[in-house]
């Protein structure tokens, strides 16, 4: 990432590390999609985000080599691989060892969004990307999730600073945004639950000069009043075109085939990258 990690168009596209295992070895691993595992073997360990895409086969998980300790806590891949090597590339036995999937379990998720970047995050498990105008991290601790004082804190707001937030002790939810001259300087959302509203919205107001009144009072919301305005997660990292986007288009033209999206959104149509989780959209859309 020492020259992708500069670029936040492909950043933005697949913003984490993650386990990629089949469905039934994750069911075998007491770990589900969207949940944070820990891979061990004896050379070392990692944590990150569980997706089972259908592309892998039985007894086989594979990670992304290119996350470092600039970008997430505890991601790289390096560290766990057989260091034996070829005696010429020096290249070490990347998909000859054996390794041991198990929960990692914490107590809340979150994610912060800031123009200022961050020195030092004190979360059991964190990921950076470099965004439009503001860095994205994604967050998950153990104990108490935290609240307001940690927050501006983390963006360093002023305590006359043009602040807001919505704060549930009893439940563990927490939202704080921090406005400098009318324009968003930070965010910090935090949930027990993984359920936490697209980034997308959030990230689009960075790269504006001034928010406005709705935009204002939808900033806890984590979203825009209409849900049609928001492109939801980068798929098409090419053309910028969000699942919501892709959804929307396939269920109201009754689109069936990737070249159909395609000639709607350009999406899927130069890389190609993103064709498999269009062809998973499709599928989930499809009548049969």
């Amino acid at each position: 990432m020492t020259r992708t990690g500069r670029a936040p168009q492909l950043a933005s596209h697949l913003p984490e590390p993650y386990i990629d295992m089949h469905a039934q070895d994750a069911l075998l691993c007491a770990v589900s999609e969207g949940q944070l595992a820990r891979i061990e073997t004896q050379w070392g360990a990692l944590v990150a985000r569980v997706k089972t895409t259908g592309e892998m086969p039985r007894g086989m998980v594979f990670v992304p080599i290119h996350w470092s300790d600039t970008f997430a806590s505890d991601a790289r891949v390096g560290a766990l691989v057989n260091p034996v090597v070829d005696p010429v590339s020096g290249e070490p036995e990347f998909k000859h060892t054996p390794a041991r999937v198990t929960p990692f379990t914490v107590n809340w998720h979150g994610f912060i969004l800031t123009r200022t970047p961050i020195d030092t995050l004190d979360t059991t498990w964190w990921t950076a990307i470099r965004g439009d105008q503001f860095m994205r991290y994604e967050v998950a601790g153990r104990g108490t999730p935290p609240a307001s004082d940690w927050a501006r804190d983390i963006l360093r707001a002023e305590p006359d600073a043009d602040w807001v937030e919505y704060s549930d002790p009893a439940s563990g939810v927490f939202r704080g945004v921090l406005l400098i001259e009318e324009r968003i300087a930070g965010c910090v959302f935090i949930s027990p639950r993984m359920d936490l509203p697209s980034r997308a919205w959030l990230s689009s107001l960075f790269s504006k000069k001034r928010i406005n009144n709705a935009e204002r009072a939808a900033l806890l919301n984590g979203g825009p009043t209409g849900a049609s305005q928001d492109p939801g997660p980068l798929v098409c990292s090419c053309f910028g075109v969000g699942r919501n986007t892709l959804c929307r288009t396939i269920a109201q033209n009754g689109l069936r085939t990737p070249q159909e999206v395609g000639r709607r959104l350009k999406a899927g149509t130069n890389c190609g990258s993103c064709l498999p989780e269009i062809r998973q959209l499709l599928a989930q859309a499809s009548p049969e």
